[in-house]
């Protein structure tokens, strides 16, 4: 009987057990928070036994009921335990969290097939105090509430505890609508539903706004150059051209526009925990910043900024948490942050350092995420070993270094165009070792069963698969596949695709067909919605290596009829990205479509 996350220990007998009595005692502390969740239990109980059970929390009827929920405080945050006897399944919880997670296990474990259910003991608590999800909103899907508000209830179900947005500018701040007038943006009435429903599930809605570096979609309107540290532009060392700009001015005048947006986003949070960003500051010491770096140095100026934006956290009693990339690279630094914040170790690869990164955090006494990638971004079809090794990776050195929190990363860099279900099986796998670093439960399966729901087929098979089709081709890309780089190659990347042979390429298509066959695998939770966006992804996959194939025979060629073949690609593209998200941001998804065709 598998569970998802693993319980630390988890026993099973041989004897049955059975159910004689139809009274469930629930300790009067957790009535408010548990009720309904003890009833949806329940409604599953009763299925498998036959019986209407009743709610009680009479101590006096306690010691005949056949559920007890009591409460334990002497165990660990979070912790529970539950043993099932041979006529009554007791459960104690530390708190109401620890009951909630207890209730998630054991719908599982009565929802499993087995006839009849043994008797058995748990004992389970999580190995990292945060464990959550964070999604990009900003590159360019903002979810739909519908989705956000079940994809809230699937974290709580494998026991997350935090949900952050990525937030540039879809945020509708009420002074700056030029910013997010075309972004379909998050409202503050949006921010305060989603918060209540993520509370109900015992899940934190972090508030996330980039306050330092990523402001490239505020400093190209004119009205916001004056924030701008390169408003001529400025080009990183990947070759991403910014033609305003993408970081603020280390200045007053940038702190009081953040104090101002502060302001007005924070109060619709009941969080008291802040996302500041200030990663990938890549232009501090060029432009208006190159004289005050000279004479303080680029590092001492970003630990000054950042404890401006600390401060202005602490006036909203936010504690801040931001991005390790920067401090990273002067380590003796560290010591200099505000001893309250809380900095996110993010690296995305299977063989990122996460060893060292942890150990510059953990030795110099700050708190710290560790925050691997779900490899979904800039894939098309994702990239299963990578993610897979990347999520282990970080949940063994954070938990070996003293991390607080574990977070799992989605991005949509460069268009968004993977569909959600690629990121799956990164949920489902990141939630058990944020829980259960020492897991050994096949990832495949629990994203099958905990996110696409599909008890009988086999969807998370057939997209895990689909991540591995490019595995035979060994030419390593960052942060990316060699998909995304021949659907949308430029001339970076032109002399590196050029090194993948005919061979591999049709290799790779063929291992497409046998995919495309698998299409009626894929059931369960929303299935014909699962299946367009499978077939969307085997689309631009083989368009991607068509390209390929063209390249191969003459850099200047393009594929047959490949004006129609993308327009097509398009009209499925919209038809996935809105059953999902909002239409904000489609346009320049879709443009990356046209440059082809360009």
């Amino acid at each position: 009987m598998n569970v998802y996350p693993e319980p630390r220990t988890f026993r099973v007998s041989r004897r049955p057990l059975a159910c004689k009595q139809d009274e469930v005692y629930l300790d009067h502390s957790l009535i408010d928070e548990l009720l309904p969740f003890v009833k949806e239990v329940l409604a599953v109980l009763g299925k498998r036994y036959g019986r209407r059970f009743q709610i009680t929390s009479s101590p006096v009827r306690k010691a005949n009921a056949f559920l007890v929920l009591d409460r334990n405080e002497a165990k660990a945050p979070e912790a529970y335990e539950i043993e099932a006897t041979g006529q009554c399944l007791r459960i104690q919880a530390a708190d109401v969290r620890g009951g909630f997670y207890a209730l998630q296990t054991l719908k599982q474990i009565i929802a499993h097939p087995v006839d009849p259910l043994p008797c058995f003991f748990i004992r389970d608590a999580p190995a990292f105090a945060a464990r959550g999800i964070m999604l990009d909103i900003s590159r360019c899907k903002v979810p739909q509430m519908r989705t956000l508000f079940r994809m809230v209830e699937k974290m709580a179900a494998m026991k997350l505890n935090q949900l952050q947005l990525y937030t540039e500018h879809t945020f509708a701040f009420q002074n700056h609508p030029q910013v997010w007038k075309a972004a379909s943006p998050m409202t503050a009435e949006e921010i305060l539903e989603l918060d209540a429903h993520c509370q109900k599930h015992f899940i934190e809605l972090v508030p996330n706004f980039n306050s330092f570096g990523h402001w490239e979609r505020w400093l190209k309107w004119d009205r916001y150059k004056v924030y701008a540290n390169c408003p001529d532009g400025f080009t990183n060392s990947w070759g991403t051209n910014y033609p305003h700009g993408a970081m603020l001015k280390p200045n007053r005048a940038s702190l009081k526009l953040l104090e101002e947006l502060f302001d007005e986003l924070l109060p619709n949070f009941s969080s008291r925990q802040f996302n500041t960003g200030c990663d990938e500051t890549f232009e501090l010491g060029t432009g208006w910043s190159k004289n005050i770096c000279q004479r303080k140095g680029t590092y001492n100026v970003y630990v000054d900024f950042l404890k401006q934006v600390n401060r202005m956290a602490e006036k909203h009693g936010r504690q801040m948490q931001f991005w390790g990339d920067i401090i990273l690279k002067q380590p003796e630094l560290i010591k200099d942050l505000p001893p309250n914040s809380t900095a996110l170790a993010w690296g995305y690869e299977a063989d990122h350092p996460f060893a060292e990164n942890c150990k510059a955090f953990h030795s110099a006494g700050l708190a710290y995420y560790v925050c691997p990638g779900t490899s979904s971004w800039n894939s098309i079809t994702g990239r299963t070993a990578n993610v897979l090794g990347n999520l282990e990776s970080a949940a063994r050195h954070g938990s070996q270094n003293g991390a607080t929190g574990y977070m799992i990363t989605d991005w949509g860099d460069n268009g968004h165009h993977q569909v959600l279900p690629v990121s799956y099986l990164g949920f489902a796998d990141g939630a058990c070792r944020a829980w259960n670093p020492r897991t050994g439960q096949d990832p495949v399966d629990a994203a099958n069963r905990c996110w696409f729901a599909d008890e009988k087929g086999a969807s998370a098979e057939v997209f895990a698969e689909l991540g591995r089709v490019l595995d035979p081709i060994h030419l390593p890309f960052a942060n990316s596949s060699a998909f995304h780089h021949l659907l949308f190659h430029r001339k970076p990347a032109h002399e590196k695709l050029l090194k993948i042979s005919t061979r591999e390429l049709k290799r790779s298509m063929r291992r497409l067909d046998n995919l495309e066959e698998r299409v009626q695998d894929i059931r369960g939770e929303d299935a014909s919605l699962l299946r367009r966006e499978f077939k969307h992804t085997t689309g631009m996959a083989r368009l991607a290596i068509a390209r390929g194939l063209a390249l191969r025979d003459d850099p200047a060629s393009e594929p047959p009829r490949l004006k129609q073949r993308v327009q097509a690609i398009e009209r499925r593209h919209r038809d996935c990205w809105l059953a999902r998200n909002r239409p904000g941001g489609l346009t320049e998804s879709c443009s990356w479509f046209r440059r082809i065709v360009r």
